[in-house]
């Protein structure tokens, strides 16, 4: 049986994070080729890249880090010799919970540049690609925060709201070629990175919020977005989905 990914080719960043591990993963068992950027977690891309040579599918791995445009430079180079890519999933993300009146320049630009700037670069270089072969799906991975405003951590939120309109903007521009852009808007997901946060009292807080009474889990995200890119559906474009729990109604 064909799988539902098999011939296509995805670009995924943050690729040894939570997410990205999973979604590479999940792509892969699908039959899609990957083009995997990750900025400094050597031993997770080890792991990631032993399980996907069992896959039988071809990867590339780049280490960049994209809060600095001469990284994201080098990333377009890469690019720019392509003459397809599929699918392209904008997950790197960073936060830092702070109080609004004390965050600084130096952390606003930090997240402003991870978040948001090396989303815009990046698909505006992969646009190209897919504008020239009349097919593209583009899922920008956001955050709840972007909806309900996280009260402490107003750079991320505020960041990660950008990309939302970065991703109505591309959907627009992207129509006419079916190119098909979307955003993820997750809630708090148990992943290793927010065990901290779950068990502290911003996590009683979020719960609280939810109608489900529960934190999300990977899985949750993942499966959304291979609904956004495996052809199940081909009429959904400039929408965001909020799989919070919930937590927006809350």
């Amino acid at each position: 049986m064909k799988k539902k990914l098999q011939g296509k080719i995805a670009l995924i960043t943050g690729a040894s994070g939570g997410f990205g591990k999973s979604l590479a993963l999940s792509l892969a068992k699908e039959g899609c080729d990957l083009i995997l950027i990750y900025k400094r977690n050597i031993e997770q891309m080890r792991i990631l890249e032993k399980k996907l040579k069992l896959l039988e599918i071809k990867f590339d791995i780049i280490k960049a880090d994209v809060s600095k445009m001469s990284q994201i430079t080098k990333i377009l180079k890469y690019i720019r010799k392509k003459k397809k890519i599929d699918i392209l999933i904008n997950n790197a993300g960073i936060n830092k919970v702070t109080d609004f009146e004390k965050i600084n320049s130096k952390d606003w630009d930090n997240i402003m540049n991870v978040n948001l700037k090396s989303a815009f670069f990046l698909t505006q270089e992969v646009f190209k690609i897919m504008k020239k072969n009349k097919f593209g799906r583009i899922v920008n991975i956001s955050s709840g925060a972007a909806l309900y405003h996280g009260p402490r951590t107003a750079h991320y939120a505020i960041s990660k709201a950008g990309l939302i309109s970065m991703t109505k903007l591309i959907a627009r521009f992207g129509a006419p070629y079916n190119i098909l852009c979307n955003a993820i808007a997750p809630g708090i997901i148990e992943t290793n990175l927010t065990k901290k946060e779950i068990r502290g009292s911003g996590g009683k807080n979020y719960i609280d919020m939810t109608l489900l009474k529960r934190f999300g889990r990977i899985s949750d995200v993942v499966s959304s977005v291979l609904f956004l890119i495996s052809g199940d559906q081909n009429y959904m474009t400039g929408d965001v989905m909020n799989i919070t729990g919930g937590a927006y109604l809350g």
